[in-house]
């Protein structure tokens, strides 16, 4: 096991049936304090985009596109962050893990690893869900374990009231999901959903769920690219994960897990994700950079 579960916090939901009804995604305007001058210049190169470009030339999905990343650790150690529903009993678990990578724990691990993913095939199913536009994700190499101990991966679209893709990852029957009559024999599947990437106004920030532990911002286009060889125009989003809940002043883990953190993406014409910065504390802990993308 690569990955260790430190925090984890169950809800009930007593007849939640996924693959019949559309995933509900709260939506908000921004209400923090933002820079005038970035909103400015958010606004004044959505002006200049052609107004023939739509957010799917931005996510890219077309069956054997293939594209790598290098992922590279920073001055502080990243971690990752899922919730991860699973079936108890007549309702559902929901559990908020908190992951560190185990190739970083040793003496003087590697500071460069690659990430190779490609799209295997269409799927009408993407684990729970039944959204219009879906695809399966292979993934060829990962040598940080970013997917470690996940069963699948899919991308999932809808536009029905605007364009939303999420990606979602399922998992092994877990022991906690065999409350009923027989066992392991009829366990099923966990799964965990992320908003990836939605079309909008800048400066709109999308959450799942009630709480919105995991929140998504659109920070909106920008003209210069942070890869080298990507030309602008890009779509610059925040991803922001809360820090785990204390309880009664307890934090005796007294690790980097605790902590919220923030990950910049940027997603180019064509392309999909071609740059990802995390950061915790203002310090960056890693970032990936598309280094091959292989096409179709």
């Amino acid at each position: 096991m690569r990955t260790k579960i430190v925090s984890v916090y169950r809800k009930r939901y007593s007849g939640l049936v996924l693959a019949a009804v559309p995933l509900a995604l709260a939506l908000c305007g921004c209400n923090q304090e933002t820079d005038s001058a970035a909103e400015a210049n958010a606004v004044a190169v959505k002006s200049s985009l052609p107004s023939s470009l739509n957010p799917d030339q931005f996510f890219p999905m077309k069956l054997g596109h293939k594209w790598a990343y290098r992922i590279t650790i920073g001055e502080t150690e990243p971690i990752k962050y899922a919730e991860v529903i699973r079936p108890l009993g007549s309702g559902m678990v929901v559990s908020a893990q908190r992951s560190r990578f185990l190739p970083l724990l040793g003496e003087s691990p590697q500071r460069s690893f690659r990430l190779e993913l490609s799209v295997k095939a269409t799927a009408p199913a993407q684990g729970p869900l039944r959204y219009p536009e879906g695809v399966r994700i292979a993934v060829i190499k990962d040598e940080l374990g970013v997917f470690e101990g996940v069963q699948d991966v899919f991308l999932a679209v809808s536009r029905s009231s605007r364009y939303e893709a999420l990606l979602v990852t399922t998992f092994p029957p877990a022991p906690s999901s065999y409350p009923g009559s027989w066992g392991a024999w009829d366990a099923k599947s966990g799964h965990a959903l992320r908003l990836l990437f939605f079309g909008e106004r800048p400066y709109t920030q999308i959450g799942l769920g009630r709480d919105q532990k995991d929140a998504l911002l659109f920070v909106g286009p920008e003209s210069a690219s942070p890869v080298r060889g990507v030309s602008g125009p890009v779509l610059h989003f925040t991803r922001s994960v809360e820090p785990a809940e204390k309880r009664g002043g307890d934090d005796s883990d007294g690790s980097i897990l605790n902590q919220g953190f923030v990950e910049e993406t940027y997603w180019g014409l064509g392309k999909g994700l071609i740059y990802l910065r995390q950061a915790i504390g203002g310090k960056t802990s890693m970032t990936w950079e598309l280094v091959t993308d292989l096409g179709a």
